[in-house]
């Protein structure tokens, strides 16, 4: 980040019933969205590359001993790691364009959270969702969550093909980086059972793979047929087909 270029932050609150309030704060550079934050003097053990590594993962463990997304999660992951994924507290998450609230399972917040730190967290392969921490949107739904995944794809084709590369347009990539997420998801949760006494953050996790799982699914079973009719204005005079 340049001189004088204030940071992208998104700040977290979770407030329980007893009106303990937990908050965390997520800075990302403008340039490129990457998480701001040193890194520490020391980890636990569990943040290590060679603690459950992911099978897709591409780095030297001689140049990266901890794994970025672990890293990225760390703090977060800690705190709550013995606490259970059914407390209900108040979630309010600030952005530099809005805030969100909501009442739900302390999971449901997590969940947020960490999908927007293990994007931006510098990992190769979540490193393909980076750009959607601009549009980060808590508590989507599958729909939602579809859509920006899409525009994201899409948008990464049409800058490779500015660069002479190849360009899928067909998006026959997608349902095989949809499941390299998911390949990430499954060993992280291995990770994260040596890590959490309580389920908070596994199911946190569970709740990204989710996501995963459907967007896949969807893609691959159902296509993209009923999104299509809304883009009907492009090909058609009144755009009502």
């Amino acid at each position: 980040m340049q001189a004088g270029e204030k940071a992208i932050e998104y700040r977290y609150r979770f407030v329980f019933p007893d009106d303990k309030v937990v908050a965390f704060s997520v800075r990302l550079d403008q340039a490129g969205f990457r998480v701001l934050d040193e890194p520490k003097a020391a980890y636990p053990a569990w943040v290590r590359l060679g603690n459950c590594r992911c099978p897709n993962c591409p780095l030297d463990e001689s140049q990266h001993p901890y794994c970025p997304a672990a890293a990225g999660v760390v703090d977060v992951i800690e705190f709550f790691k013995d606490a259970s994924s059914r407390d209900t507290v108040l979630i309010e998450i600030e952005s530099p364009a809005r805030t969100y609230k909501k009442k739900g399972p302390l999971a449901m917040g997590v969940s947020a959270l960490i999908g927007l730190q293990m994007a931006a967290s510098g990992c190769p392969v979540l490193g393909r969702l980076r750009a959607m921490v601009l549009t980060h949107l808590p508590f989507a739904n599958l729909d939602e969550t579809l859509y920006r995944y899409l525009a994201n794809y899409m948008l990464a084709q049409y800058f490779r093909s500015r660069r002479g590369l190849s360009a899928d347009w067909e998006m026959k990539g997608l349902i095989d980086m949809a499941r390299g997420i998911r390949e990430v998801n499954r060993s992280f949760s291995l990770r994260l059972h040596s890590a959490c006494r309580e389920d908070a953050g596994l199911n946190a996790l569970a709740h990204l793979d989710c996501f995963a799982e459907n967007a896949a699914f969807t893609l691959e079973k159902r296509g993209l047929d009923r999104l299509e009719r809304a883009f009907s204005a492009y090909w058609t005079q009144d755009g009502n087909q």
